[in-house]
């Protein structure tokens, strides 16, 4: 089990913890046992690893068995007699008994996430001594502010159910538990009171945090951002916080995934941010188990993945090996379909997945490491042409309004996000996952777009030393969301096989930001030239001179973009 896997186990089985110990508070030996059982075998995983990966299925499968054999047979007699809470029980203020400042929990006395170490996992041979434990990376101490604290979201990128609380959208329990714990540890920690209000879509979000803050008022402490809409806005604005200044924030821990963020720097700012508290939504390829073994076995398309035989030719290969006509002479939704992209934004997650950068800062300049690579864009455009061509794809051109997913038992493969997986799933279809494609097998590492929203704070703020030590807890106590969210794709997915999990690894792993599609509000042309594939939207040659001239706007939008905010006063 890698570092990854060992340290999102433990978020796992933290969540396990939880809910035995919850369901059995009226019998502490029972629960203390069972307590032990699994915090234990979290603590040690903890131990192991800095970062998040995930639970092997049948080591999860194992706890979640025991989890719930017990919470079964208890549950039935505590609902006899009305011992269980009709919503989780509130966490407690009380500093540890060992004097740490550990954020812990009633149902969790050990506090729901470990402080991750670089301690060996195996015992020291004879004569070693044990290695200096090193200082961790989350050093926020237990205050109590008794202060609101505001998040104005962007309602497109973010739901409440997913980030904030179990609500109807919620697509498990364990993933708006795991939201709502995150929260309320953090309240009760630092003595805030958190509220998340709904700003809106992606033209509006950003419109009321300007009003308030445009009258003086510290309303909002954190905007969670659309991943292209309204950013150039905000960034442009006189209102937000650099956050490399802020000195309560550390942006170099694990937590806060510093390469990203280094993508995110414009004009020598850090104003918006990556970190684990936004879940790795992304669009992965799917495929119907079912459909896939008439022609080939599913094992052999994880083979070939985890081979890094899984390349743009092979896919090619793989999708024209499926399609058939219902009878009446003409491609509808009716009939069946190798591929299906049911919008033109998972288009672009191909020029990503083949490692093309759209632009690259250095110097204070910005240039087009596509163009500097036209063999490689030009096979990606053209791929993709010839895909949506096919008969064989089922694409949005047919019918924006009408997507075939892979649960209509009509499509082999979909282009899909990770939240649709889970929007989309049932628990009768059989659904496999597969990273997007390598260019070639020279190709290092596989890519993934990501394409959620982003964390910035606003400098409006009274005081930003609350601010900073709340975002800081929120972000730290993520990998129990992070956990219960790729457990909600695989689970609520219909996906059922050991390989989807290594598939999730990757691909959560793989996950990148991208500068020229996030920090460009040019979307119109964005459309036309990445996101959807020039020859695609607009029967051209991929590289004759309007669409040159487009790709130099883009590079020439960043560089006064990166002008703009280096000209912003200072906060």
């Amino acid at each position: 089990m890698t570092e990854r896997e060992l340290t999102l186990f433990s978020a796992m089985t933290d969540i396990g913890d939880d809910l035995v110990l919850e369901s059995t508070a009226f019998l502490p030996a029972l629960s203390g046992a069972v307590g032990s059982a699994v915090g234990g075998t979290a603590a040690r995983a903890a131990s192991a690893g800095k970062r998040a990966a995930w639970v092997l299925p049948v080591t999860l499968a194992s706890c979640a068995a025991l989890v719930a054999a017990v919470g079964i047979l208890v549950g039935v007699v505590g609902d006899a007699f009305g011992f269980f809470p009709s919503k989780p029980p509130e966490v407690t203020t009380d500093a540890p008994v060992d004097g740490s400042d550990d954020i812990s929990t009633d149902e969790s006395p050990d506090g729901v996430t470990e402080k991750p170490t670089d301690a060996p996992t195996e015992k020291p041979t004879e004569g070693d001594t044990d290695p200096e434990e090193p200082l961790p990376d989350y050093s926020v101490e237990r205050n109590d502010y008794g202060l609101p604290f505001t998040i104005l979201y962007c309602s497109d990128s973010f739901d409440k159910g997913y980030y904030f609380e179990n609500t109807v959208t919620s697509p498990t329990y364990d993933l708006g538990e795991a939201a709502y714990q995150r929260i309320k540890q953090t309240e009760h920690y630092l003595g805030v009171d958190i509220t998340a209000k709904d700003g809106g879509g992606q033209g509006i979000y950003y419109g009321e945090f300007f009003t308030s803050a445009n009258a003086g008022q510290d309303e909002y402490q954190l905007i969670l951002t659309h991943s292209g809409k309204g950013l150039v806005s905000l960034m442009t604005s006189p209102y937000l916080t650099d956050l490399q200044k802020q000195e309560r924030l550390n942006l170099n821990a694990w937590y806060w995934e510093s390469a990203q963020n280094e993508r995110l720097q414009i004009g020598g700012k850090q104003l918006i941010a990556y970190s684990e508290f936004l879940l790795p939504e992304g669009y992965v390829l799917g495929f119907n188990r079912e459909l896939v073994k008439e022609h080939f076995t599913d094992t052999e398309l994880y083979r070939l993945a985890e081979d890094r035989g899984w390349t743009l030719e092979k896919m090619e290969t793989y999708v024209t090996a499926y399609q058939q006509d219902n009878g009446d002479g003409k491609w509808d939704e009716e009939d069946s379909y190798g591929l299906s992209c049911s919008a033109w934004t998972p288009l672009v997650g191909f020029v990503t997945a083949a490692d093309i950068r759209v632009v690259d800062e250095s110097g204070g300049q910005f240039s087009l490491m596509a163009l500097k690579d036209k063999a490689r864009a030009t096979a990606v455009d053209s791929f993709v042409y010839r895909l949506m061509g096919m008969g064989s794809t089922y694409s949005y051109a047919k019918d924006e309004n009408k997507p075939l997913h892979l649960q209509t038992g009509r499509v082999m493969f979909e282009l899909t996000s990770m939240g649709d997986l889970i929007r989309n799933g049932e628990p009768d279809t059989d659904v496999g996952i597969l990273p997007y494609p390598l260019y070639d097998r020279d190709q290092e590492d596989y890519r993934t777009l990501y394409t959620g929203g982003y964390m910035a704070l606003p400098n409006t703020v009274k005081r930003g030393d609350m601010a900073g030590d709340v975002v800081e807890t929120l972000v730290y106590q993520s990998q129990p969301a992070l956990g219960a969210f790729l457990n909600a794709v695989w689970t609520c997915g219909g996906c059922s096989s050991d390989q989807d999990h290594i598939m999730l690894n990757l691909i959560e792993a793989s996950m990148m930001v991208e500068q020229g599609m996030t920090l460009v509000d040019v979307h119109q042309r964005m459309e036309a030239i990445v996101y959807a594939i020039p020859r695609h939207v607009m029967g051209e040659s991929a590289y004759d001179a309007n669409v040159s001239f487009l790709w130099s706007s883009v590079s020439k939008k960043l560089d006064d973009l990166a002008r703009t905010i280096q000209k912003l006063p200072e906060n």
